[in-house]
């Protein structure tokens, strides 16, 4: 199985260190309890 999911939007480009990391810890969360749900792996690519 496979899937490929865009994020977004994307990060805005004003976001202080804080906010950005309050971001990612709060999608990174989303996507762990969609992996669990689903019993998958899950990797995360930023480019």
């Amino acid at each position: 199985m496979c899937a490929v999911i865009e994020w977004t939007p994307g990060v805005p480009r004003d976001f202080t260190d804080r906010d950005y990391q309050k971001y990612r810890d709060g999608r990174d969360r989303a996507l762990s309890q969609i992996a669990a749900e689903l019993g998958i792996n899950v990797a995360v690519v930023e480019a």
